[in-house]
């Protein structure tokens, strides 16, 4: 598996269904209005983490290959695309966000990663 960014890192992926439901929420309620909302998400986990999960649900080894901006760079020279991947790293490398606002605000529960991973693998 390829990871962007430093896999050790705690990080708060979100499911696309969440983001989804938090949109719709937000769009739906006046008390929205003027304000920053975050996806909520399960508790923080890391790349090793959330990449072993995955591996455990498809009953595959983890082999993890982390990648870094200068390498995906280094990867443009050859593959066009990879220059713009290597300006989103950024969002693997980011603090932490707290999306327990939006989820008590709209009564969301967030995906869990494992549901979530499932929900991907069954595509």
């Amino acid at each position: 598996m390829h990871w962007f960014g430093d896999p050790d890192l705690p990080l708060t992926p979100t499911f696309i269904d969440d983001f989804g439901h938090t949109v719709a929420a937000v769009g739906a309620h006046d008390a929205s209005v003027a304000s920053v909302w975050h996806v909520p998400h399960p508790a923080p986990t890391t790349g090793c983490e959330l990449a072993a999960k995955a591996c455990r649900q498809s009953t595959t080894a983890l082999r993890l290959l982390s990648h870094g901006p200068g390498q995906i760079r280094l990867v443009g020279w050859v593959w066009p695309v990879a220059p713009e991947g290597a300006e989103l790293v950024y969002q693997f490398e980011l603090p932490l966000v707290d999306g327990s606002r939006a989820a008590a605000t709209f009564g969301i529960t967030p995906t869990s990663y494992r549901d979530g991973i499932a929900a991907t693998w069954a595509g």
